[in-house]
């Protein structure tokens, strides 16, 4: 569903998790994980603070990148020093 968003040398927009939205960079690797990382100086204390709510194991979120389809992921994994998310499809 998103491979024309995922190919490419540049792989950056608006990305969508949930309610949370923000400028982001992801990279898929494999077929099965994206890299998910939002941009930290682009972000508000009160972005951060809704961000940092995200944590592996909970509830699928709906994920949607730059003008593509929404669709479900697990956070498998969460890098808080570079805002990064490890997601796997569900």
């Amino acid at each position: 569903m998103f491979q024309s968003i995922l190919q490419g040398s540049r792989n950056s927009g608006l990305a969508r998790m949930n309610d949370f939205e923000s400028q982001a960079s992801w990279d898929l690797s494999g077929s099965d994980l994206l890299v998910l990382k939002f941009d930290g100086t682009r972000l508000s204390s009160e972005k951060r603070d809704q961000l940092n709510r995200f944590r592996a194991g909970n509830s699928p979120v709906i994920l949607q990148l730059a003008a593509g389809g929404k669709r479900k992921a697990t956070i498998i994994g969460y890098g808080g020093r570079d805002n990064s998310f490890y997601l796997t499809w569900v």
